[in-house]
């Protein structure tokens, strides 16, 4: 995503600044060639060969862990809610991954339980590397409505006096989810931090009964690279990435070295998107204008407007009917008027360019349409931008950002393999109960054994809240105490499963 990100910027900066002029086109040329050398793939890619590693000791032992923790997630109620009375809520608590595993020999194992995630593995050199994941912040919960799976009936529900075992996937008719304030994701290497990722939602969007048109959904993601040896830092950010109603649209992209900025793209579109969702026209969905601008290494600067977002969706619109080229000529004159896009170079104040559109019939798709073009203010010439910024006139350019995004194509083809593989070993991996005799509740504490040792226990009201928390003992067993808690419905959360009781 990030390089094709990069192609774009340096497509667009590019044919803007390849003006017929000679010097025009070296400058561009220049500028590319030198924000591929400061483009620095050791960070990240050391990171992705380390995580490559960590996936190549056997599994097992995590894939066990990953479906328990799936299975953990899960609490149900068939207490009316919403309205509901013969179904099921949901609740997905990312907080229920957690647990330390280190490799011993050529496989992983489970060393402790804990409030987070760490996985410890040696490199190749014997180093000792560890990948962590946290949770921190507050934390809010959104609940949606999903659809009822009315062919699953693969399980049953059996019933232990006031303990009901459930299967907790059938029959869901709303899903609470809860949202972290913020994620962190670290990679060390011996002593060495080799990256730091965030992820950050703005929480304030989340409300009951939350729905991404009237309340909006806002995101950014940052990840910070370390150099294998020596010094230096490569950032890469996505920030404020999402909606707003009465802010709009907006994303925001960045790349530096050294805390020296490589690349910059912001864009944003205004406006209230409306209940009735028409994805084909940017316009028809309440968006009032379109803006973005590019920044590559403060060398050059394109700034780009769309003044009517709704006028420009019916012109297209209209384009896509157009059956000449007199019509679509005459519709893309339209269209230019309202695009004001221009190009400069260093921060300076004097356009080197402007951007435009151009009747171009399609003979795959047999129609008519437009394409981008650029006219140069050096002499007034005029190309359409695919055609002029080509692999034979800037080689080395295109070449160069084809190589990166052929390597993170194979990195992440690489990984999406390894959790493939994870995949396929959960499928043979039977989802954990609470078995019945194992769990009784006798109106005033509850009693489980056949627990490993240690094993957390939890148990919630149906409502999400807290009750208590313990652990098994070294023979497996464990007691809750609920005297103190007021009758109804609670769910029992453990690493073997999800059980629910009623107390009378």
């Amino acid at each position: 995503m990030v390089k094709r990100l990069l192609l774009f910027v340096v497509l667009l900066s590019g044919c803007w600044s390849f003006a017929s002029a000679q010097s025009d086109k070296d400058f561009i040329n220049e500028t590319g060639t030198e924000l591929l050398n400061q483009w620095d793939a050791d960070g990240y890619s050391n990171v992705a060969a380390l995580l490559k590693r960590a996936m190549s000791f056997d599994q097992h032992a995590i894939t066990v862990w990953g479906v328990n923790s799936l299975k953990a997630m899960k609490h149900t109620i068939t207490q009316p809610w919403h309205g509901i009375s013969d179904g099921y809520m949901l609740y997905l608590r990312p907080s229920s991954f957690t647990g330390h595993f280190k490799v011993e020999g050529n496989s992983w194992v489970k060393e402790s339980d804990a409030d987070d995630v760490q996985f410890t593995f040696p490199d190749e050199n014997g180093t000792s590397c560890v990948f962590k994941l946290v949770t921190k912040g507050s934390t809010r919960s959104i609940t949606l409505e999903a659809d009822e799976d009315e062919d699953d009936d693969d399980f049953e529900d059996a019933d232990e006096g006031n303990v009901v075992i459930d299967d907790l996937s059938k029959d869901v008719k709303f899903v609470t989810v809860e949202i972290p304030e913020r994620v962190e994701m670290t990679m060390t290497q011996g002593s060495k931090q080799l990256m730091l990722t965030t992820v950050e939602f703005d929480l304030s969007c989340f409300v009951d009964d939350w729905n991404i048109i009237d309340n909006g959904f806002m995101v950014s993601i940052n990840s910070s690279f370390a150099k294998s040896t020596g010094s230096g830092t490569f950032d890469i950010g996505l920030n404020n990435v999402g909606y707003k109603p009465g802010i709009g649209v907006s994303f925001s992209f960045s790349a530096k070295k050294d805390g020296k900025t490589l690349v910059a793209w912001n864009l944003t579109a205004p406006g209230t998107i409306g209940g009735s969702l028409d994805m084909t026209r940017a316009g028809g969905i309440g968006l009032q204008s379109l803006n973005f601008d590019v920044d590559i290494m403060g060398r050059i600067q394109a700034k780009y407007n769309i003044a009517d977002m709704d006028t420009y969706s019916d012109l297209m619109d209209q384009l896509e009917d157009s059956e000449s080229e007199a019509e679509a000529k005459s519709i893309i004159a339209s269209l230019s008027k309202q695009i004001t896009g221009n190009m400069y170079y260093n921060n300076g104040s004097q356009s080197k360019g402007s951007f435009g559109l151009e009747a171009y019939y399609d003979e795959e798709e047999w129609e008519w349409t437009s394409r981008p073009t650029i006219t140069f203010a050096s002499d007034n010439s005029t190309y359409a931008l695919e055609e002029y910024f080509s692999e034979e006139n800037f080689p080395d350019v295109v070449s160069g950002i084809r190589d990166i995004i052929t390597e993170l194509q194979e990195l992440a083809a690489s990984v999406t393999e390894d959790l493939n593989k994870m995949n396929d070993d959960a499928m043979d991996i039977s989802e954990p109960a609470v078995a019945a005799g194992k769990m009784t509740f006798d109106g005033q504490q509850l009693s489980l054994s056949g627990l490993q040792a240690g094993a957390r226990i939890e148990v919630f009201t149906v409502g999400g809240r807290l009750c208590s928390r313990t652990v098994a003992g070294s023979d497996g067993r464990a007691t809750v105490f609920l005297s103190s808690q007021p009758n109804g419905v609670y769910v029992v959360k453990t690493p073997a499963g999800n059980g629910k009781f009623i107390k009378k």
